[in-house]
């Protein structure tokens, strides 16, 4: 299994947009707690609420950017 290291999750997700802020995620500060232990990765994502029911396209273009540079596609 190939190491990964914090940058590259955080590469990742930058290539998701986040329309409120007409940035990506990462460059929102949306997201937080990247760590990597055994091979599992884990992370947190804050979404306001208010524009939360928005977010849903953003979300499965998040999990693609995942899936495609982990080579998981």
């Amino acid at each position: 299994m190939p190491t990964i290291a914090e940058r590259d999750i955080l590469d990742a997700l930058a290539t998701v947009p986040d329309s409120a802020s007409g940035t990506d995620i990462v460059g929102a500060g949306m997201v937080s707690g990247v760590r990597i232990q055994g091979g599992h990765v884990t992370l947190s994502i804050e979404v306001d609420p208010a524009t939360a029911p928005k977010r849903g396209a953003e979300l499965e273009s998040l999990q693609q950017s995942r899936q495609k540079r982990l080579g998981m596609e």
